[in-house]
């Protein structure tokens, strides 16, 4: 993970309310896959996987649920459908 020169700041809120919220950024020439790949490793060494039962998954977005779906499924190795997402308005 490398930190560059500019302002990492995110206010994340869900229906009005503040939130959390992992922001996570390509490095220059790498691809979704292989940031999705680190991602899940990273959230494993941290123990923030799941490991039993069904995962408890809410899928929000703002804008192009179908964009949200395709870039989404890549990240969680699992496919979501464009209907799993709700279209809320910040």
């Amino acid at each position: 993970m490398e930190l560059g020169s500019q302002d990492y700041t995110v206010n994340a809120y869900l229906n009005k309310a503040a939130a959390t919220a992992i922001v996570i950024y390509q490095r220059p020439g790498s691809n979704a896959l292989t940031t999705a790949a680190a991602v899940r490793e990273q959230l494993a060494a941290a123990a923030l996987t799941r490991t039993a039962g069904a995962p408890s998954l809410q899928f929000l977005a703002t804008d192009g649920p179908e964009r949200f779906a395709r870039v989404g499924s890549r990240f969680l190795g699992r496919t979501i459908e464009a209907q799993q997402i709700e279209l809320i308005d910040l």
